[in-house]
């Protein structure tokens, strides 16, 4: 894995030898750091990643200017790997981990998360087939306080499945890269 934006662009990590993650590729990085950038919704912005697996996008949006980052998964394994990512690139006083089951339910989730917010960016990259199942995590973080009014939550899903709608959260724009979607959504004014 490598960075692929920002002041850390083409700096490599160790290769991820956890089970189980699928990383978001370079390309799919690239073109979203660039969206996310020409919206002014990376700098200075604090990001919250939901299911961080290797910590690529959390990585990435430190890499362009966001000032912490708080990566959230249920794997302590994967949750080492990022720390160590970040250790190596020397972000490791901006980024924190958390070890949550993001399957809980979505008002426990909240109150262990609220306290850290609220948040102007925030990565959710489920396994493609739980999608369905976040709904009301998804739905409950559109209507509360972890959000800045301004926030942007990007939602990466399989292109072959549509994307879910979600009380709280509007679409501002979509993207297809493959077989990989993503949804750049916000909180409904």
């Amino acid at each position: 894995m490598r960075i692929v934006g920002g002041t850390l662009s083409g700096r490599q990590l160790a290769p991820l030898k956890v089970s189980g993650i699928r990383p978001t590729t370079d390309r799919v990085r690239e073109a979203l750091g660039s969206a996310l950038e020409a919206r002014a919704a990376i700098r200075d912005r604090r990001v919250l990643d939901l299911f961080a697996g290797s910590g690529a996008l959390g990585l990435e949006a430190l890499s362009r200017g966001a000032t912490s980052v708080l990566a959230v998964d249920h794997s302590r394994a994967a949750l080492r790997y990022v720390a160590e990512a970040a250790r190596t690139l020397g972000v490791q006083a901006q980024l924190s981990t958390l070890a949550l089951d993001l399957s809980d339910r979505p008002e426990r989730l909240l109150s262990a998360l609220e306290p850290r917010g609220p948040f102007g960016l925030v990565f959710v990259d489920p396994p493609y087939a739980e999608l369905e199942a976040l709904v009301p995590l998804l739905s409950a973080l559109g209507t509360s306080k972890l959000l800045d009014p301004d926030a942007i939550v990007v939602l990466e899903h399989a292109s072959r499945t549509p994307r879910p709608e979600l009380a709280g959260l509007e679409l501002h724009s979509s993207y297809r890269y493959g077989d990989t979607s993503v949804a750049l959504l916000g909180p409904i004014a």
